[in-house]
C-alpha cells in the first residue's frame, strides 16, 4: 500500500514539473511575442549620425567610413565606395522587424547561422553600425536567409543576447570587401574621341583618329605598303576603351612602382580634354594609370594630315570647324579627373589592357594576291573568263572586209552581194534551179 502512495507521489510531482514547465514556456513565448517590432528601434531616429559600418566573418572584417562626408573603404586607403550599398545596408538595419522567436539555445545557433563569428566554422556575419565618436549604434549577427518565405527575411540575433529571431527584411551583406567598391574608373564615350596614339617601349607607336564626330570609322595612319585594314570599324574599340572601363582592384599610386616596359595610351576628345593611360604589367596582372589634362593643340597626327574639314552649320548654310573648344570646360573636367584618378593605381581587367597596348598588326593584314590559275597566270581581278563554247570575234569572221564596229550592213553593197543574199537562199529554192533557164538568164 505504501509503494503505491509512493508511485502516485512521484507521478504526481512528475505531473506538476511539466506543468510548470509548459506554463514557464508559454510565459517565455508570450514574453517573446510582447518583443516583436523593430529590432533596434532606436536606430531610425539616429541614422544619419552612421559614420562607419564594420562587417565581420570567420576569415576576416572590413570597414566603411565616412571622412569628410565622402565614404570609402578603409582597407583600401579610403577609396570610394558606391553609395548606394552604403544606404542601402543602414537602412536595412533600422528597418529590419521581428517576426517570430526563435532558438535560445547556444547550441543550436549554427542551425541559423547566427552563432558567434569567432565559433568555429561559423558562417555567420556580424554587423556593426558606429557613430562618429566610435559609439555602438547597432551590432547584430546575420544568419541564413530563409528560403520559400515570400518576402525577405534573415535570422539574426542581436550581438549580446540570447534569442534569436525571423526578422522581415534583406540584410544580405557582401563578403568580399572589393564589392562595395566604385569600379566605374572613368567613362569618355568613344564618339567623344577624336583621336588615339599607342607608344610602346620597343619604339613602335600607333596612331588612328577621325576628322568629326560625324565619321562613322576611325582612320589607321601609316598602314605598311601591301597591307589593308582586317576590317572597316578596326580601330572602334581601341577609342572605345575608355567607355566601359571598371577596375578590378586598386591601391595607393604611392610606393608602386611600376613595370620597367610600360605602355602609354593618349585618348583626344572633340573637347579638347587628353587622357594619358599608363599600362603595366605585373607578374600576369595589368595595372594602370591615368592623368588628364587640357590639349589646345591636340592630336600630332592630324596636324601632319592637314587641316580638319569643315561641318555643315545648320539650315542657314554656314560652317563650322568640326572641333570646338572650351578651353574652360575642359580644363574643369581634367581637374575633376585628376582629384579622383590621380592617387590611385588601377588593375584592371586583360581584355581592357588590350585596347591599351593595341599594335599595328591588330588593326590590318596582308593583301591578298589575285588567284592563280592552273596555267600560272592570274586572274584578272573583277573579270570572269569566256566560255569555251563562244569563238573569238575575230575567228568569226564578222569584220573580215574591214567594217568596223557599228557599221550598218544593210547599207554596204559589198556585203549585200556576197554575204546577204547567200544568207537568204533556202532549201525550197535551190542554187541549182537559177541553171534551168525558168526563171532567165543569170
Amino acid at each position: 500500500m505504501n509503494r503505491n502512495v509512493k508511485s502516485l507521489a512521484v507521478a504526481a510531482a512528475a505531473a506538476l514539473i511539466l506543468i510548470f514547465a509548459a506554463v514557464a514556456s508559454r510565459r517565455g513565448e508570450t514574453r517573446a511575442s510582447e518583443e516583436l517590432g523593430l529590432v533596434f528601434p532606436e536606430l531610425m531616429s539616429s541614422i544619419n549620425d552612421v559614420a562607419a559600418i564594420t562587417v565581420t566573418d570567420a576569415e576576416g572584417s572590413y570597414t566603411v567610413s565616412t571622412r569628410d562626408g565622402a565614404w570609402g573603404l578603409e582597407q583600401k586607403a579610403s577609396y570610394p565606395v558606391r553609395m548606394e550599398e552604403v544606404r542601402k545596408t543602414i537602412l536595412a538595419a533600422a528597418e529590419l522587424k521581428k517576426i517570430e522567436a526563435k532558438t535560445n539555445v547556444p547550441e543550436r545557433y549554427s542551425r541559423l547561422g547566427v552563432e558567434d563569428v569567432d565559433a568555429g566554422e561559423a558562417e555567420s556575419k556580424l554587423l556593426v553600425l558606429a557613430d562618429g565618436t566610435g559609439g555602438t549604434l547597432a551590432a547584430l549577427l546575420v544568419g541564413h536567409a530563409r528560403e520559400g518565405a515570400g518576402a525577405a527575411s534573415t535570422y539574426v540575433r542581436v550581438a549580446g543576447e540570447t534569442r534569436s529571431w525571423l526578422a522581415a527584411g534583406d540584410l544580405a551583406l557582401p563578403a568580399d570587401a572589393a564589392a562595395w567598391l566604385d569600379k566605374e574608373i572613368l567613362k569618355v564615350e568613344r564618339d567623344a574621341v577624336q583621336a588615339v596614339e599607342i607608344a610602346h617601349s620597343d619604339g613602335e607607336r600607333l596612331s588612328v583618329s577621325k576628322a568629326s564626330r560625324g565619321d562613322g570609322e576611325y582612320e589607321v595612319h601609316g598602314i605598311p605598303a601591301d597591307h589593308e585594314l582586317k576590317y572597316a570599324s578596326v580601330a572602334n574599340g581601341l577609342c572605345g576603351a575608355l567607355e566601359y572601363l571598371n577596375l578590378q582592384d586598386v591601391l595607393p599610386a604611392e610606393g608602386f612602382a611600376g613595370s620597367a616596359e610600360p605602355t602609354k595610351a593618349t585618348f583626344w576628345t572633340f573637347d579638347g580634354l587628353r587622357v594619358d593611360a599608363t599600362v603595366h604589367t605585373i607578374e600576369e596582372k595589368h595595372f594602370a594609370t591615368f592623368r588628364a589634362s587640357f590639349d589646345e593643340e591636340g592630336p600630332a597626327v592630324l596636324a601632319s594630315v592637314g587641316p580638319l574639314p569643315a561641318t555643315d552649320g545648320g539650315e542657314d548654310g554656314g560652317e563650322e570647324p568640326a572641333v570646338t573648344l572650351d578651353p574652360e570646360a575642359a580644363k574643369a573636367a581634367a581637374a575633376e579627373l585628376n582629384e579622383h584618378l590621380g592617387p590611385w593605381v588601377y588593375e584592371i581587367a586583360l581584355y581592357n589592357q588590350a585596347n591599351f597596348t593595341k599594335r599595328m598588326t591588330d588593326m590590318v593584314k596582308p593583301v591578298e594576291p589575285p588567284a592563280e590559275l592552273e596555267s600560272g597566270e592570274t586572274t584578272p581581278p573583277d573579270s570572269a573568263a569566256l566560255p569555251d563554247s563562244v569563238p573569238a570575234i575575230e575567228e568569226a569572221g564578222l569584220f573580215d572586209t574591214g567594217t568596223q564596229p557599228g557599221t550598218n550592213l544593210a547599207d554596204d553593197p559589198v556585203l549585200e552581194d556576197e554575204v546577204i543574199v547567200d544568207e537568204i537562199v533556202t532549201e525550197e529554192e535551190p542554187v541549182e534551179a537559177a541553171d534551168s533557164g525558168e526563171g532567165g538568164g543569170s
